[in-house]
């Protein structure tokens, strides 16, 4: 599987023309983001829908980027089917998803 994975990197890493390191790094990065907001806004949308409510705000769980105060990130859901929206007040977090 590691060997399919590099062969892969090293296209991909060509194609947007940096090097398979620095694509394997990004790619790091983006994984972290996700493992964080994508639990984060599950958990989220299934508190809103239990309380019966349409806006709230918790507390960002991105506690690195936050180590002075605390952040807290706003939730919606929108329209019929109950979409969420929500972002972190700190423009500079990654903690915003749209469903």
């Amino acid at each position: 599987m590691s060997v399919l994975y590099d062969r892969i990197a090293q296209i991909r890493a060509e194609q947007a023309g940096v090097s398979v390191q620095d694509f394997k790094d990004r790619e790091d990065d983006f994984a972290k983001v996700v493992k964080l907001v994508l639990p984060f806004g599950i958990k989220v949308k299934n508190k809103l829908l239990e309380l019966k409510k349409t806006a709230a705000r918790f507390e960002c769980p991105d506690t690195e980027r936050h180590e002075a105060e605390i952040k807290y990130v706003t939730a919606h859901l929108m329209g019929k089917k109950n979409h969420l929206h929500m972002a972190c007040e700190d423009p500079q977090c990654c903690v915003r998803m749209m469903e």
